[in-house]
Order: structure tokens, then C-alpha cells, then sequence
């Protein structure tokens, strides 16, 4: 079941003498009696107080899961969520249970120590004393592998258990509070960190969205940007001193949003942590420029310390080391002829065509050293994840990179594809095929897929973006469709839907304002005639109890989209329409490729 710990931190102090049932999967029988049974700390202090039980509490616990087992060891009712206390009364508790087992977690989500405690029964009434000892540590150990007929898994081992077949069916995750834009510093869309000093962080937006994800069946999300160092809020650049200063507020941690996404592993929804690495890095006509030296120590650094951060989390999937970084003539080689008027150039380089012709053929050397660098440190950081890129489904990309993917993407676990195709998939993917790509194949994340479920009242008008129930179910019969298509090809071992809700910082055909939802003025092929960027959401977005510049507020008392955040609503034909399609996603793959 989803976790649904929500309570205020004020009432943790209320639960040391009563505790509160948040959230419980199974019940009682119609057929068994049940009881209440009270956890209790109590008997491992000398004394009766509770100041002295809750030390039998371990440090940095803030619940506890109760999962109870009949004679046999099988589960009768639970896992049962409450808020951490010395003395815990946990009611319809069948009375065929015979022992409790604990979890205590951090976070809601993560377990620091567990126990095993027989209950002693007196009639309806139950109680068990745990005595919590300190848990090892939660793993997740990731593989994607294709066979030598192109057929493309993922596996996954959670706590040393064993490899288990795992298909991605999840979302693209990038909350944009109205009035924001993820485009820029100092986070580049990080609203997913802990609260650094006394900050108030976005844990308001991301808890009830994950719980939301939960439920609708998906079992992972993307994010864009999740780092562990953030740069200045005037938009400058820190340095390594800055940074690692005593009581820094650049350095932030993201356990409360990894654990509440591990959910003591009970319907986990998986992480890829994006590493927003910026074209800086690869294109290499910026690179050279020494202006940009001090932002490429940053995100050199950045890198390493967001791998070294979140390695060992198991929600994490892996990473994405860039997404859509650098054109075509960055990363493949030129084709002759050579340009003989500077209108002829492609890309930029020098005025002089024959250094010009010269530098593009340096441009795809520098790209893939690049992208070797970085997946080889990567993957020695965190070789049991999964190291990735996302790039948009351009088949120069696919087609005109082989012989630089062989020899410098050894260490890139699956390639991530970008795939916006309104009436069919086989273009973005049929390039990946295992014929096709030899020994630079690997497995494909769709790691978007998605198309706007907005239109236009007025054409040309990009302020007349709307959606409605028609808009949404064309959206809806498009998607439909193809989702299945896509994950009946070899190469495809998950897909991203899309994405979650709304970004209204995107369009850059209107006026580019982030307090208003704009559309492209140019209509196209698509279901709804529109690429509006900022209508792809599963869900709508609108202003709570709160101005469209009131983007964040450190203060409790204050307004802000940390505290008064947007409302969501869910646009449900779509939404139906790919958790119904993911819903079958397994089956769909295991009939089409011939699979047990």
C-alpha cells in the first residue's frame, strides 16, 4: 500500500503517548477474532518514564513499520504504518498473530533497525516488546543485459536476494511551482533535497506527488535534476571552497525523498537521478572557451559528489550523465563536402572555412571522450547502478555514432531515447535494433514519451492553449497505442511517461513568462495540432492560496509553492489510458517476443 505518512512534525512530540494509524495493508477476517496489540519500549528502560523509554528508541527513527505472521510465518494483517512512540496501540490485529515484526525507519521509508517479538495474547489484547537492533543496510543491485537475438532486460536484486526481471513503467518527474523555472540555478529543478539549515525545503510537492505515482502503479520516476551541489542564488558560480565551507547551504542531501521513494521497499517507485550536465561539457567549441573553466570545475566536481551521494541508496536506479546535450555535428562526423560559404556552416566554428572544416572534425572526438570520462567514473563510483544518457530520438544520433559508442561507452549500461512520435515508434526505434547496432547495442529506456493534451482556441495565439475532455482524449487514443507498441519491441526495457504534471516555465514560442501557461504559435501534425512543451502533464496544474511570485518562502508563516503548493488535476482519460496500457505491460512484451 502507498505511504501516506503526512502528519506535521509537531505531532512526533504527541505520539510519545499516542500513536496514530497513517496507512495499513491487509485487515481482519470476517471469520478470525481480533485485538489490539500494543508495541512497547517501556521494558528496556530502568524506569517508567518516558523520558528515559524513548532512548529504546533509535536515533533518527520517526516511524515504524508492523508487519504481523501466524504460526506458519505467514503475514495475517499489515505492514502497518505509525508514528514512532514508546508505546504503540495498533488495533484489528487478527488474534491468529503470533509474533510482530518492526521496522524502524527513517523518513517514513527507510529501516535503521528491525526486531522480531512474540505477542503474548490476553484475550483481545495483545503486546509485544521489540527490542530494536540496528538493521543492514537496504541494497539494490541493477543489470540490463540483451541476448544475442536483440532481446533487451533489466534485473534487479533488492538485498542480496535474486535477480528479478524488471520493466520500467514509470514518469518523467519535474515539479515547476507556477512563477519558477527548473531552466536555471541554484538547484537546475532539484526541488527534491533535505532542509539545509533551518531552510524550509518542497517536501509538501514531491510527498504527495510520489504517493500519488505510488498509487496509479508506477513503479519508478525520472528526474532532471537531483545533485548534490547546488550554485549561487544570484546565478554565479561557487568554488570548491565555497562549497565545501562549514554549514554551506550549496551542499544538499536528498534522504528524505529517496527513502519516501524506497518505502522500506514495500511498492517501491525507483529512482534515475539526472545529472544535468550542461552542453559546456561536451560541445567542445564552448569548453575551449576559458571563460567557462570555472563552471566546468563545478560540474566536474558536482558529478562525482551526486554519484558518491546517492550510490548506495536503493531507490536509485542509476543515472543519467546528460539529457539532449550537443547537435549533430557535435557528435558525428562531418559529411563532405566541405561548406564554401559561410551561409553553408551547420554549426558555429571559425569565420575561416578551412579551420572550420577542420574543427568539425574535432567536435564528435571531444564529445565521446567526454561521455567516456564520465560513464567510466560513473560506473567505478557505483558499479551496482545502471549509467545511462537521454537523448531525443534523432537517428543521425542512433545511425552516424557506432564506431564512437563502441570504443567509448563501454561502461553506458542502456541508452536512453527521447521519443515524441504521434502516430508511430519504429523510427525512434527500429535504429536500436541489435542488426543494426552490433556491439554498440544495448538496451532502450524510453526515457520520455509523451505528447501535449492541450490545443488551441485561436491559431497562432499561443495564449490560447487550453485542454478539455476532447483535447485530453485525443491525447489519450494517440498514446494509447503506441505505449503498447514500444514495449513490444526487443530493444525497449521501459518507458517515462511524459510526464507527471505541467511545466509552465517551457515555451520559449510565447512571451517565455513563468506565471502563465503558453502554447507554440505554430501548429504541426500532432493529436491536437499544437507541440505546446507546457501541456504534456498528466496532470493540469493552477495556483493554490498563493501569487504566482511567491515561487518560495523560508517561512512557516509565509506563502510560497514549497507550502502552498499548486493544485493538480489529473486530466483522467490520459491518465487512465497509460497506466491501463502499463498496467499490461509485462504481458504485452512476453506475447510479442515469444517470452515465458
Amino acid at each position: 500500500m502507498p505511504h501516506q505518512l503526512s502528519a506535521p512534525r509537531a505531532l512526533l512530540a504527541a505520539a510519545l503517548a499516542s500513536a496514530f494509524l497513517l496507512a495499513s495493508c491487509g485487515g481482519g477476517s470476517d471469520t478470525v477474532g481480533t485485538g489490539e496489540v500494543t508495541i512497547s519500549h517501556l521494558a528496556s528502560a530502568k524506569t517508567g518514564s518516558l523520558q528515559k523509554a524513548a532512548a529504546a528508541l533509535p536515533a533518527g527513527v520517526d516511524s515504524m513499520q508492523v508487519k504481523f505472521l501466524d504460526a506458519s510465518g505467514a503475514v495475517v494483517h499489515g505492514p502497518v504504518e505509525v508514528l514512532a512512540g514508546p508505546t504503540v496501540a495498533i488495533q484489528n490485529v487478527p488474534l491468529t498473530a503470533k509474533s510482530a515484526t518492526v521496522d524502524y525507519l527513517r523518513n517514513g521509508g527507510y529501516s535503521l533497525a528491525n526486531d522480531d517479538e512474540p505477542i503474548a495474547w490476553d484475550g483481545a489484547r495483545g503486546s509485544a516488546s521489540p527490542v530494536p537492533t540496528t538493521a543492514g543496510p537496504s541494497t539494490t543491485k541493477w543489470q540490463a543485459s540483451m541476448d544475442d537475438t536483440g532481446i533487451a532486460s533489466l534485473k534487479v536484486a533488492v538485498n542480496g536476494g535474486a535477480a528479478q526481471d524488471f520493466l520500467a513503467k514509470g514518469v518523467a518527474y519535474s515539479p515547476a511551482p507556477i512563477g519558477s523555472s527548473n531552466k536555471d540555478g541554484p538547484s537546475f529543478g532539484d526541488l527534491f533535497w533535505d532542509t539545509p539549515g533551518g531552510f524550509l525545503d518542497f517536501e509538501l510537492v514531491w510527498k504527495r506527488d510520489l504517493e500519488n505515482i505510488r498509487k496509479h502503479g508506477f513503479n519508478s520516476l525520472r528526474t532532471y535534476s537531483l545533485i548534490a551541489n547546488f550554485i549561487k542564488n544570484d546565478g554565479s558560480t561557487p568554488t570548491p571552497a565555497e562549497i565545501n565551507a562549514p554549514g554551506s547551504l550549496l551542499v544538499r542531501q536528498h534522504k528524505k525523498f529517496l527513502d519516501e521513494a524506497w518505502n522500506n521497499g514495500v511498492n517501491p517507485v525507483y529512482v534515475i537521478v539526472g545529472i544535468p550536465m550542461p552542453d559546456t561539457m561536451f560541445v567542445k567549441s564552448v569548453f575551449d572557451l576559458p571563460v567557462k573553466a570555472k563552471e566546468i570545475e563545478f560540474w566536474d566536481n558536482n558529478f562525482t559528489a551526486t554519484i558518491e551521494q546517492m550510490r548506495d541508496h536503493p531507490a536509485v536506479i542509476g543515472f543519467t550523465i546528460f539529457n539532449e546535450v550537443g547537435g549533430s555535428c557535435h557528435y558525428a562526423d562531418p559529411v563532405p563536402p566541405a561548406p564554401t560559404t559561410l551561409t553553408d556552416r551547420k554549426c558555429e566554428g571559425s569565420d575561416d572555412l578551412a579551420v572550420y572544416w577542420q574543427q568539425l572534425h574535432t567536435y564528435p572526438v571531444h564529445y565521446w571522450a567526454q561521455v567516456k570520462k564520465y560513464a567510466d567514473r560513473a560506473k567505478a563510483l557505483a558499479p551496482n547502478k545502471l549509467i545511462g544518457w537521454a537523448f531525443n530520438d534523432d537517428p543521425v544520433f542512433a545511425e552516424k555514432t557506432v564506431e564512437y559508442r563502441k570504443a567509448n561507452a563501454q561502461s553506458i549500461d542502456y541508452y536512453g531515447v527521447n521519443v515524441f512520435q504521434a502516430e508511430q515508434v519504429a523510427s525512434a526505434l527500429d535504429p536500436w535494433l541489435k542488426a543494426k547496432q552490433g556491439d554498440a547495442a544495448r538496451p532502450i529506456i524510453m526515457t520520455e514519451y509523451g505528447l501535449p493534451a492541450t490545443g488551441h482556441r485561436t491559431s497562432g495565439d499561443p495564449l490560447s492553449i487550453y485542454s478539455d475532455e476532447a483535447t485530453v482524449k485525443a491525447t489519450a487514443n494517440a498514446v494509447g497505442p503506441l505505449i503498447n507498441a514500444s514495449f513490444k519491441h526487443p530493444a525497449v526495457t521501459g518507458m517515462f511517461y511524459f510526464e507527471w504534471s505541467d511545466e509552465w516555465w517551457k515555451q520559449s514560442g510565447g512571451s517565455n513568462r513563468n506565471d502563465r501557461q503558453e502554447g507554440t504559435p505554430t501548429p504541426n501534425g500532432f493529436p491536437n495540432k499544437y507541440w505546446d512543451e507546457e501541456g504534456f502533464g498528466l496532470n493540469s496544474i493552477a495556483l493554490g492560496d498563493r501569487a504566482a511570485n511567491q515561487a518560495y518562502t523560508d517561512n512557516y508563516g509565509g506563502k510560497g509553492g514549497n507550502l502552498q503548493v499548486d493544485k493538480l488535476t489529473p486530466r483522467t482519460e490520459l491518465l487512465n489510458a497509460v497506466t491501463t496500457a502499463f498496467k499490461g505491460a509485462e504481458q504485452t512484451r512476453k506475447t510479442a517476443l515469444g517470452l515465458k
